[in-house]
């Protein structure tokens, strides 16, 4: 992921791709990487040969997908590599992805699918973790109170 330090334009579509990387307008403009992730085992039960699940269908060229990510380099690492999200075999990772496909408006923006998701991750906010410090000091205080008595 990339801060993207012009305006994105979804109507250059697949011509706007510079390899395999890069995106004009967004890698190419001086954005800088804010997030790289990698694929982790497994978002299958029992099994940790696979690293992303996929449902397609070459009819209707739909389907949905999910998969775990562990954080690996760039500018917000340090707050999104938490080990927060869990697989079904126990494994810890960083985030969880899922995603769905389709054609809704992939003709229009000249793609052969389009995609929407999201990421669900932990990132402790700072006053989150300000407030809890506050009341395990609160409840240390009770503690001792008793104890004294």
């Amino acid at each position: 992921m990339y801060y993207n330090t012009v305006d994105y334009n979804a109507s250059q579509g697949p011509a706007a791709r510079l390899g395999l990387m890069g995106y004009n307008g967004i890698t190419n403009t001086g954005g800088a990487l804010a997030l790289s992730a990698n694929f982790g085992v497994s978002p299958i039960a029992g099994d940790n040969d696979y690293t992303y699940f996929s449902n397609y269908n070459n009819q209707t060229l739909s389907g949905n997908s999910q998969g775990f990510l562990d954080v690996v380099a760039g500018d917000l690492a340090d707050e999104f590599n938490t080990n927060g999200q869990f697989d079904l075999n126990g494994n810890a990772h960083d985030l969880f992805l899922k995603a769905t496909f389709g054609r809704t408006l992939a003709a229009q923006y000249g793609w052969t699918v389009d995609a929407t998701g999201d990421v669900q991750g932990a990132v402790p906010e700072p006053g989150s973790l300000a407030l809890l410090g506050l009341g395990f000091a609160g409840l240390a205080g009770l503690r001792r109170r008793k104890a004294a008595k």
